[in-house]
């Protein structure tokens, strides 16, 4: 009897160490940081996740137009075509001054000041540059928005879609337009060129 109390004590033993060995906190796994940075969690829901922005960064040098600047890019300066905008005509050589063009460019020059930081981004259904060697971009504005939806939105210019090829931000471009039609800014004004931005300024 002695000796079976002796091995039924030895197993209560072994069994009570495997129960503890079992709850023994295990080290948590490494969690990698690669990747997106979440931002700081907003009531204890995770944030939108912080993206860079699409495109190179550049500098602007000069507007030269409502479409057109000129940008320093990698430590060389580029003429940038902006993709998808078309404003009215006010330096076009053998071309007069159109209606609304001045308006336009000063209001380039508003989002567009010298010094200032963009990002140019290329558009793949677009080429990279057009016949005159002008660098062909999206232009995104230091706060995040894209520079030829502004314009358009604002009246200062139309959506432009070269050779019949829609570029990847044109129905945005083109419900920006509506928007500007229908609230009748700037070109859309009947007092200005009434959505006519390629006749002479009166």
């Amino acid at each position: 009897m002695t000796r079976r109390f002796a091995i039924l004590a030895l197993l209560v033993v072994a069994i009570a160490a495997c129960g503890d060995a079992s709850t023994t906190p295990k080290p948590l796994a490494t969690i990698s940081t690669d990747g997106p940075t979440p931002a700081a969690s907003e009531g204890g829901r995770p944030a939108a996740t912080i993206s860079p922005s699409p495109g190179m960064a550049a500098r602007v040098t000069r507007v030269v137009d409502g479409d057109t600047l000129k940008a320093s890019v990698a430590g060389r300066t580029e003429t940038v075509r902006v993709i998808g905008l078309d404003t009215p005509e006010s330096v076009k050589p053998g071309t007069p001054v159109e209606c609304f063009a001045l308006r336009a460019s000063a209001e380039a020059e508003r989002l567009l000041p010298v010094g200032a930081a963009i990002r140019l981004e290329s558009d793949p259904t677009q080429a990279k540059r057009d016949r005159y060697g002008r660098l062909l971009a999206h232009v995104w504005l230091a706060d995040g928005t894209l520079y030829a939806e502004q314009m358009i939105r604002g009246g200062f210019g139309i959506p432009y879609i070269y050779g019949g090829v829609p570029s990847i931000y044109a129905r945005q471009l083109a419900a920006a337009q509506d928007e500007a039609r229908t609230a009748q800014r700037g070109l859309w004004s009947p007092t200005t060129c009434a959505g006519n931005d390629h006749t002479p300024a009166p």
